[in-house]
């Protein structure tokens, strides 16, 4: 069973490398309609749907892959698509997990741990690459929180010294306020002298 499946595999890779890209009719002349979607040709005169001679293959069931290993993945495993850890119990030996791309971090991390304890494969990432990626801006994220925290302590503190110096700063402007009126005063004395 294991080498049927596996030479069914590698007739599927080969058949694949063979496969023609199926191109929507006027792909190459019109920039609008993009060649990797297909749509049938269905004009009365069309060229490709009377599959003439130079014009591009249709898809067609010849094309399909062997139905024993239809739907496997490159290892021959059933993917199986993982939100969290609890999603691993249900697995089984002839599957292996994709972890889903809306998963964050923290629990990536907690399900490769998981998966690799039950020795689980992961198909969609490499699991060393990805915990060292993980790991990585884990701490990054805990140093600019750290950076933050920093900052938001020095701000309380300035501002509590300011509370501090607060009153002082009235005092001086009480102080400046009573001097501005003397030399006021003065002035005008000055004034009042010159004019006697």
């Amino acid at each position: 069973m294991v080498d049927t499946t596996k030479k069914l595999l590698e007739t599927r890779k080969a058949a694949k490398k063979r496969k023609p890209t199926f191109c929507r009719r006027d792909a190459s002349t019109k920039p609008r309609i993009s060649g990797k979607v297909w749509r049938k040709a269905r004009g009365s005169d069309n060229k490709q749907r009377q599959k003439f001679k130079g014009r591009t293959p249709n898809p067609n069931p010849g094309y399909r892959s062997p139905v024993a290993v239809r739907g496997l993945d490159r290892s021959g495993l059933w993917p199986v698509l993982v939100f969290n850890v609890a999603g691993l119990e249900a697995v089984s030996k002839e599957e292996g997990i994709i972890i889903a791309s809306s998963v964050g971090g923290r629990k990536r991390k907690e399900i490769i741990d998981a998966a690799a304890k039950k020795s689980i494969k992961i198909l969609n990432i490499d699991a060393k690459k990805e915990l060292e990626k993980i790991d990585a801006k884990l701490k990054a994220r805990k140093a600019d929180k750290q950076k933050a925290d920093e900052k938001k302590r020095l701000d309380e503190k300035a501002k509590k010294e300011e509370k501090k110096l607060a009153p002082k700063k009235e005092k001086e402007e009480e102080l400046s306020e009573k001097e501005k009126k003397e030399e006021e005063k003065k002035e005008k004395d000055k004034v009042l002298i010159h004019n006697n």
